[in-house]
């Protein structure tokens, strides 16, 4: 099996974890985007199938 190649040199690594995991934690709170209001008509909010689709 070929190993893993770093993009980051192994020096700053830590430092990069740390970083990363940090933005990852962030992530799981909430979006960074969040939509100021639902557009969508009720149809189009819904979901629905038919016995025969199921």
């Amino acid at each position: 099996m070929d190993s893993l190649e770093l993009k980051v040199p192994e020096e700053e690594l830590e430092s990069h974890l740390r970083k990363v995991r940090h933005i990852s934690k962030h992530d799981k709170d909430k979006p960074l985007r969040q939509a100021k209001a639902n557009k969508a008509d009720r149809e189009q909010q819904t979901l629905s199938a038919s016995k025969k689709e199921l």
